[in-house]
Parts: C-alpha cells; sequence; structure tokens
C-alpha cells in the first residue's frame, strides 16, 4: 500500500477536491452506499459537502469522510459489488453497494475532534500487494488495472499535497496550511482521539 498520512481540515480538504476535479480525469466516489440505495458517484464538490460534514470528524478516529478515486486512464471501469443483508438482523435494511479498491485511490478524511486535528489518509493498493494478499488469482479483471498509471496518479496528487498545501510537517506527515493555522492556536495533532501521544512542530 502506498501511502500517505497528513493533518487537514476543512478549507484544506476543498483545496484537495478542487485539484482532483480540475486538474486529473478521477470520479470520485463513496466507498459503501447508504443501506437500500445506490452508491453514489459525486461530480461536483457541493455534493460531497452535502453528504458529509467535511472537515468534521465527531468520533476522532481519522475516518470521517471515505472516498474512493477512479481514474479511467487505469481500470477500464470500478467494480461496484452488491451486499445483500439479511433482514431478520438489519431490520428493513436489505442491500447496499461497496466498491472494490483495486485500482483506486482511497482519501479518508479525518479533520477536527474537540480540540484534536486527527490525521488524514490516501493510498492505494499495490500490484505486489494485490499480488500479495491473492487478489490478482481470484479477480482476473484486476490484471488489466495499469499499475503505472494508479502510481502516477498517487504521485501527482501527493506531490500536490506535500508541495503546495502544506505549511510545515512532523515525521511523515505533512501539515496542510489550514490545519497549520490551527495547531498554531492550540488545536492538538493526532493520529485519532485515543492516541496515546501527539505530533509536535
Amino acid at each position: 500500500m502506498a501511502t500517505l498520512r497528513f493533518f487537514a481540515i476543512k478549507e484544506d480538504m476543498i483545496k484537495i477536491l478542487e485539484f482532483l476535479y480540475s486538474e486529473t480525469d478521477v470520479h470520485i466516489f463513496e466507498d459503501y452506499s447508504n443501506f437500500n440505495e445506490e452508491l453514489k458517484e459525486f461530480t461536483k464538490i457541493e455534493e460531497i459537502l452535502e453528504s458529509y460534514d467535511l472537515g468534521v470528524d465527531k468520533q476522532g478516529t481519522g475516518y470521517a469522510c471515505s472516498l474512493r478515486l477512479w481514474s479511467p486512464k487505469v481500470i477500464e471501469k470500478p467494480l461496484i459489488e452488491l451486499i445483500k443483508l439479511n433482514p431478520t438482523k438489519s431490520g428493513e435494511c436489505q442491500f447496499r453497494y461497496c466498491i472494490n479498491a483495486i485500482g483506486l485511490i482511497q482519501i479518508e478524511f479525518g479533520g477536527i475532534c474537540e480540540n484534536i486535528i486527527t490525521k488524514s489518509y490516501l493510498g492505494y493498493l499495490s500490484e505486489k500487494g494485490a499480488e500479495n494478499r491473492g487478489h490478482i488469482s481470484f479477480q482476473p479483471h484486476i490484471n488489466i488495472c495499469n499499475w503505472t498509471e494508479l502510481k502516477k496518479l498517487s504521485n501527482k496528487l501527493q506531490y500536490h499535497i506535500k508541495r503546495r498545501l502544506s505549511s510545515n510537517t512532523v515525521p511523515g506527515h505533512p501539515i496542510l496550511n489550514g490545519a497549520y493555522k490551527n495547531y498554531a492556536e492550540g488545536f492538538i495533532l493526532e493520529e485519532n482521539r485515543l492516541a496515546r501521544w501527539s505530533y509536535s512542530v
């Protein structure tokens, strides 16, 4: 898994999304649909803001907003899977959809939880990682994934985050401009609210 962890608040997240929509060919999806609903593709930032309280991590987990990025240059089309639920255990919930992570970049936005900024995450499963986990053997469609284009797209996004949107860094974690302003005003940088340590510049 090629990954980047970073600290961001709403204004930083919006700048990342603006870059994705204006400078790349990606389509942005939610990772799991709501119960009894189709999986959403977000065609503009406003649709994401309608679905998520972007920048707010109420639970403090670092996974307040989970998105998947698909580029037609990487894989012909994403694999969207139906999950059938047992109504006797889930009430009126009969199904939901998820999107297969192979060939996609995932973004997990954290955000503000009280006086804490939780980490956000960017990553994808590499070809070697997919082979090691047996995905390629059992899912032949994955063989058409253009791993070179996937790496190129990830590097482009990571460069933009690290070089153009960040003000400072702590070990392995760029601090984006808005998050750094909050940090300077007293906010704490943590992986999640249960972490036993915090980061300091």
